[in-house]
């Protein structure tokens, strides 16, 4: 467990000072880079998303993530803060992995089977004023089938900072925000002929003004989108569930910002 630890989190040092360029040479990390995202504003000004491939692998486990990179802005000071986030964000996902206590039982490495940890990103919005993506982490740790859970990164480049859920809803109006979300989901759920009380609870529950429930969201040209990690509002059969909201219908219940950013830019965005 210690040497685990050590060649793991070594690795992410050196990734964090050289940009994925050189891992240690103890370890077997095999960071490629390849561009993957370009989004060109009316003005010409060209933004790219390029990945590095970050792969580690020995007998206990593996990990293949992808770390997104932002290229083209024109404030590079903007540039590196979005980019130093993006590293640090990655990395602690990578780090908790690698803290986690070793698998013990032989049955569970029969078959050549191991601990898996996959990081894998989604470009929603790209533009010269906000980078929005969310990320899908699956994690191998034992159980019948692996497991996801969801987080995501946005940005406004205008007000050059970090956007949490905070800094769009207004304090105290969460529950008119979740009161439509819990609508659209349970207008989906019925929609699949499914109309299930026991689900509709399990909805109301899941998706209640809980910060915690919103934790996963991204900005998008068509409006604000939310993700839900599987068991919270649906069986793990059913995946991760996307809910897109028309950022009008919840115009009450931003804040300035809010509204600045999804009321009156949103149309100019390019989309990815």
């Amino acid at each position: 467990m210690k040497m685990r630890r050590v060649l793991l989190l070594g690795w992410l040092a050196a990734f964090a000072n050289v940009s994925a360029c050189s891992p240690p040479r103890q370890s077997s990390a095999v960071p490629r880079s390849t561009t993957t995202e370009t989004a060109q504003s009316k003005s010409g000004t060209v933004v790219t998303i390029k990945e590095s491939i970050l792969q580690y692998a020995n007998q206990e486990y593996t990990i293949v993530d992808r770390q997104p990179s932002v290229f083209g802005l024109k404030n590079a000071a903007v540039q590196r803060d979005i980019n130093r986030r993006l590293v640090s964000l990655v990395q602690a996902r990578i780090a908790n992995f690698a803290n986690m206590p070793p698998e013990t039982d032989p049955v569970f490495f029969s078959g050549g089977r191991k601990w898996s940890q996959e990081i894998r990103y989604y470009p929603v919005l790209i533009s010269p004023s906000i980078i929005s993506l969310y990320f899908v982490e699956t994690l191998d740790e034992g159980g019948t089938h692996p497991n996801e859970t969801t987080f995501s990164f946005s940005y406004s480049i205008l007000d050059h900072s970090e956007l949490t859920l905070s800094d769009l809803v207004s304090s105290g109006h969460l529950g008119m925000m979740s009161e439509v979300v819990i609508a659209r989901l349970i207008g989906n759920l019925k929609a699949s002929k499914e109309d299930d009380p026991t689900r509709e609870k399990w909805i109301r529950q899941g998706a209640s003004p809980q910060p915690a429930h919103y934790k996963t969201f991204a900005i998008g040209a068509d409006g604000l989108h939310f993700y839900f990690d599987p068991y919270q509002v649906a069986p793990h059969s059913e995946g991760i569930q996307e809910i897109l909201i028309d950022p009008h219908s919840i115009k009450d219940a931003l804040n300035s910002i809010g509204q600045r950013l999804l009321l009156t830019n949103i149309g100019r965005q390019e989309q990815y």
